[in-house]
């Protein structure tokens, strides 16, 4: 059997989370250095939700924009993973991290993807877990990436696609300062009655201001009538009222770009 392809520069750290109470995996990647001997020096830590799906796509793509564009500085690359190779697992997991609450039909709309399937997490414990999940981002993952790689102060970025985009806005919104960046992809905005405007309209305990950057995007099609099962999700239309609502605080140091 020939071995594996992998990524260079990159380590795996196993994990059992406290506040999730399960395990999981961080995979990191290190900057890589244009010539042979030249120094990095601090980084920003880059911290990438679904790790199962993106984290290859995000390593090459930030190591690429570095090296030969210089249009990023160089970058570590955190990605959260789960300790499976099976996606439909992974997929349910995610389910219970992502989640603020309970989206009633969902559980149906899942089970009717994969009809011959049991879940693996008991019932009651399959969505809403994004509180704790938070936690553990914040008080476990990235106190044991800053203790052993040179992170640079002010420049960590939270990233995160569908229920990933949906997790980064309940990051910023709940708790600002987790993370200097949001990127969120695609957020499913749309969950549980599109819960997260509540959320939005209380955003930041109460603070003066929020120094963050933030970054929504969205496909220009995911809202089109000739894809109706993207349209009903009003991910477009969603975006753009995000994007508004968090303009409309007024907070000076808070920058908000939206595509």
């Amino acid at each position: 059997m020939t071995p594996p392809v992998t990524i260079p520069h990159t380590h795996l750290h196993p994990l059992r989370s406290e506040h999730v109470d399960a395990d999981f995996e961080l995979w990191i990647a290190e900057p890589r250095r244009l010539w042979a001997g030249t120094p990095v020096g601090p980084r920003g830590a880059l911290y990438v939700t679904d790790a199962n799906l993106f984290f290859g796509t995000a390593v090459e793509m930030t190591r690429i924009m570095n090296q030969l564009f210089g249009e990023l500085p160089p970058l570590l690359v955190v990605g959260i993973a789960y300790p499976t190779d099976d996606p439909r697992i992974s997929a349910e997991l995610r389910n219970r991290d992502f989640t603020p609450s309970e989206e009633r039909g969902f559980e149906e709309i899942a089970g009717a993807m994969q009809p011959d399937r049991e879940p693996v997490l008991p019932e009651g414990e399959r969505m809403g877990g994004a509180d704790a999940f938070l936690d553990f981002l914040v008080k476990e993952v990235r106190p044991l990436v800053e203790e052993r790689h040179d992170v640079a102060p002010g420049r960590s970025v939270l990233f995160g696609s569908s229920l990933g985009g949906l997790f980064t806005v309940y990051a910023l919104l709940s708790r600002p300062r987790a993370f200097d960046h949001y990127i969120a992809v695609s957020p499913a905005l749309w969950w549980d009655d599109e819960v997260l405007f509540d959320l939005g309209a209380e955003l930041s305990d109460g603070a003066d201001d929020v120094s963050a950057r933030v970054f929504l995007g969205v496909g220009g099609l995911e809202e089109d009538d000739r894809l109706p099962f993207l349209a009903r999700f009003k991910a477009v239309t969603n975006v753009r009222a995000m994007g508004e609502r968090l303009r409309s605080r007024g907070y000076p140091s808070l920058t908000v770009e939206q595509r």
